[in-house]
């Protein structure tokens, strides 16, 4: 008995909208950034054993988690809108690894 008003208890916490995948329709590319402008970046990601360059869009919409500079290492949850990629989510790790304090 206890048992099923656990579970009860857990689903009534928990919004099922929180479970699905945070960007639906997207996909996901890590790299190093080789390029960074206002309104767009680069990454340089292999594939197989070609390297080769990405172009994201940035827009209102996209959330990024650190800087974009040249040289870090950066995963982008993106989406496809007319040909082009456009970043929904960007997570940034500095070039060093380490942070400035």
């Amino acid at each position: 008995m206890l048992h099923g008003s656990f579970l009860g208890d857990a689903d009534s916490r928990t919004d099922p909208a929180a479970r699905a995948a945070p960007y639906p329709d997207t996909q996901s590319r890590s790299g190093k950034v080789a390029s960074v402008s206002d309104a767009a970046f680069a990454l340089e990601v292999t594939q197989g054993q070609e390297r080769k360059t990405i172009e994201f869009l940035i827009d209102g919409n996209t959330k990024v988690e650190g800087k974009l500079e040249i040289g870090s290492h950066a995963t982008v949850e993106y989406r496809a809108a007319d040909g082009k990629n456009v970043a929904v989510h960007v997570v940034v790790a500095p070039a060093s690894g380490l942070e400035a304090r």
